[in-house]
């Protein structure tokens, strides 16, 4: 990881004026996580004070470049309240999303978890039919603990965007 900042250097010519990079860090301890949100703001903690990270910004910066850090979702921790059994029939299992294509499918899924619902939009296809999880659960072994996305929830609608430019007068 300390290599990516020497590595994006290399990559970026003098005539580059907008540059987009990806960093999956955060996705990545986010789905390997088993301590639920404490533990994964601890290791993203440990991550943003990382040689890695500052590496990266610190090269930006002083190439020049305005940084603007954002994300494509946000997260929940959940719990687990078991998964119901589909087989088959379910297009698309995420820990709190179900996908199906046939409203009978899709109910049979909600009449067995509480509190789980067909989740309707005007701009879905007629043969998307998501179910989603209960507040603050997840479709995985009953009492396990998750950090996820895929639901219905603020916390998976709030992203960071954040600003970062270099001082006037910074050489």
């Amino acid at each position: 990881e300390e290599e990516d900042a020497a590595r994006l250097d290399e990559w970026i010519s003098s005539d580059t004026r907008v540059l987009g990079v990806t960093l999956y860090k955060v996705d990545e301890i986010m789905h390997g996580m088993q301590l639920g949100a404490a533990g994964m703001h601890n290791q993203v903690k440990m991550w943003a004070e990382s040689d890695a990270l500052s590496g990266i910004l610190g090269l930006l910066i002083m190439r020049g470049f305005t940084v603007v850090i954002s994300a494509d979702h946000g997260n929940t921790e959940a719990k687990g309240i078991g998964a119901p059994k589909q087989g088959v029939l379910c297009e698309k299992r995420g820990e709190r999303c179900r996908i199906f294509n046939e409203m009978r499918f899709a109910e049979e899924c909600v009449s067995q978890v509480p509190g789980s619902a067909i989740w309707r939009h005007a701009g879905l296809p007629e043969q998307f039919i998501p179910v989603v999880a209960p507040h603050g659960s997840a479709f995985i072994q009953p009492g396990t603990k998750a950090v996820c996305h895929g639901g219905v929830s603020i916390e998976e609608l709030a992203v960071p965007f954040i600003v970062i430019q270099k001082p006037e007068g910074l050489a």
